[in-house]
């Protein structure tokens, strides 16, 4: 009778099992860290989007208040040039 050869156990396909299992984990962690890239690039994108608002705001801001200045300042020179004449004649 010819041998017959062994039926392979468990232990056998140990090293195939865990190549497996490190491949799954790989690919597990580098979905994870991808995935987490995405995320922070887009939380970043999204700040500086609110820091530009906050900007032009500021920006319109400063606008607005040269504006009032200006106006503030022809007011008062107006206000100089009728209160002249009234305080020469006392």
């Amino acid at each position: 009778m010819p041998d017959v050869p062994p039926r392979p156990s468990w232990k056998d396909w140990l090293p195939f099992i865990a190549l497996a299992i490190s491949i799954l984990g790989f690919a597990s962690w580098f979905g994870g860290s991808v995935s987490r890239d995405e995320d922070i690039a887009r939380r970043t994108t999204i700040l500086e989007q609110r820091e530009d608002l906050r900007d032009r705001d500021r920006s319109e801001d400063k606008d607005k208040l040269n504006t009032i200045d200006v106006r503030t300042a022809r007011i008062e020179s107006k206000l100089e040039v009728l209160l002249a004449p009234k305080e020469r004649n006392q």
